[in-house]
């Protein structure tokens, strides 16, 4: 129902208008442009994300830049180190200093992007 009546508004809105840049449709354009872009953009950092933990057994000098080169902020608290999505409390995760597991950097790679991405 909404929908049609945001298209409505649309179509009239584009009916009363000669200069297409100030369209509702070219509006609508932009945006669903820069929607497609964020998502391309999220997806690169998804992987970069995955690719830099796959084999974390440790925040070595080369993980920390990397995960700051994304925008997470790293922290130590205690054995863990916090990370931070922009230094965001709501986009929060931690990474054992000395992970036990080998699985430990796919399963916080993943984790970390369901939590940010």
């Amino acid at each position: 129902m909404l929908e049609r009546v945001v298209q409505s508004v649309i179509q009239y809105s584009n009916a009363q208008m000669v200069d297409t840049l100030y369209t509702w449709q070219g509006v609508n354009n932009a945006l669903l442009r820069d929607r497609l872009i964020s998502q391309r953009e999220e997806r690169l950092a998804a992987e970069a994300t995955k690719r830099i933990l796959r084999n974390y057994d440790g925040m070595s000098a080369k993980t920390k830049q990397a995960l700051n080169d994304l925008g997470f902020e790293i922290t130590e608290d205690g054995k863990h180190y916090k990370v931070a999505y922009y230094g965001d409390g709501r986009y929060q995760t931690t990474y054992s200093k000395t992970p036990s597991d080998g699985r430990t950097g796919k399963n916080s790679a993943q984790q970390t992007i369901n939590m940010v991405f």
